[in-house]
């Protein structure tokens, strides 16, 4: 399985660039040798922090999962998805700001820890072993300290 980020930050943000992509290279590590099942081979989490004024042009999407291939084109780079499960989570742009680094993976991974529940109503992932999976990453982020 393969995760990643899809990152909407304002510029006062981009000092924790290093912390979304650590915990990002972190849990591509325990995906990679771990299988939660055949329904997903892809996971992308859209974290939303943005400053206020940008609000209102960020507002989280429903989940989304494609379970047949699907391939689109954007800015002349052809993707590929398949069995890709997509959800959005929203930081306070306001405690993200004020944040340290180690702060701001402390909050980072309970936020992730928190969003699973999102996958609860999500048709076509009945074989992803969700709970495994939460247990899994609560676990790497005991290891690595942040809960």
């Amino acid at each position: 399985m393969k995760f990643g980020f899809a990152l909407n930050l304002s510029p006062e943000i981009n000092k924790l660039l290093e912390v979304f992509n650590s915990i990002e290279k972190e849990i591509n590590e325990l995906v990679s040798i771990n299988n939660y099942g055949d329904s997903v081979n892809e996971l992308y989490i859209g974290v939303i922090c943005v400053s206020p004024q940008f609000e209102p042009f960020f507002k989280p999407r429903k989940p989304r999962y494609n379970k047949e291939e699907k391939i689109y084109e954007k800015e002349g780079i052809e993707y590929r998805l398949y069995k890709t499960l997509q959800y959005e989570i929203k930081l306070d742009f306001e405690t993200m700001k004020s944040l340290n680094q180690e702060s701001a993976k402390k909050k980072l991974a309970s936020a992730i820890l928190d969003s699973i529940s999102i996958m609860d109503n999500i048709k076509g992932i009945e074989k992803f072993e969700k709970k495994r999976f939460r247990d899994d990453l609560e676990a790497l982020f005991t290891k690595l300290n942040l809960i």
